[in-house]
């Protein structure tokens, strides 16, 4: 972004004093995977996340959900307008299609941070995964296979859910989080 020394009414201190109660602010922003191609554009007029606050997108299958997530997160280019996440900001990913790494439950959800028992625990619970760790070997220590290939849909799920949990982050960006898990599960995990 280019910057002159021209003062037009918005810089660092107006910004601030925007974003003291917000932790994500788009406006007239424009994103595409070709920056070059202005065809294929998705356009946001404006989107606010506030603190505290749930922010839910809902659309119809190919609207461009996902696509607004990898704008958002700096995946994909704003090719144009203003993206603007507050500094104090820390953001958790749940893709559609979890990532996990070929090692134990645990390291799955605790992601190279420090282990801490209770707060583990109760994002066990939280994420109703104590059934699927009481009938594994290994317990939460049990290595789950390249990209989880031991385990269900669901529990792929419940672990990436997990993770973002555990994080401790401010802002969790979950995309279409409950698509594998069972009603009762997905308002379990939605109400706690």
């Amino acid at each position: 972004e280019y910057e002159d020394d021209e003062d037009d009414g918005y810089n660092a201190k107006t910004q601030s004093a925007m974003m003291r109660d917000l932790y994500l602010s788009i406006n007239e922003a424009k994103f595409s995977w070709v920056p070059t191609d202005t065809t294929n554009v998705l356009h946001v007029d404006s989107l606010t996340i506030k603190k505290g606050c749930l922010t839910m997108i809902i659309g119809r299958i190919g609207s461009g959900k996902t696509s607004l997530i990898s704008g958002i997160i700096g995946e994909m280019p704003c090719v144009s307008g203003q993206v603007l996440w507050n500094r104090t900001s820390s953001i958790a990913l749940v893709p559609q299609k979890p990532w996990l790494m070929n090692t134990t439950i645990r390291e799955n959800i605790v992601f190279g941070r420090l282990y801490h028992r209770r707060r583990f625990d109760k994002t066990i619970k939280t994420c109703c995964l104590q059934p699927d760790l009481d009938i594994l070997p290994e317990k939460d220590l049990t290595v789950i296979g390249d990209q989880g290939i031991n385990l269900s849909g669901g529990q792929k799920q419940r672990i990436a859910i997990a993770r973002a949990l555990y994080s401790k982050a401010n802002v969790l960006i979950l995309d279409d989080p409950f698509s594998a898990l069972d009603g009762r599960v997905a308002s379990h995990i939605f109400e706690q």
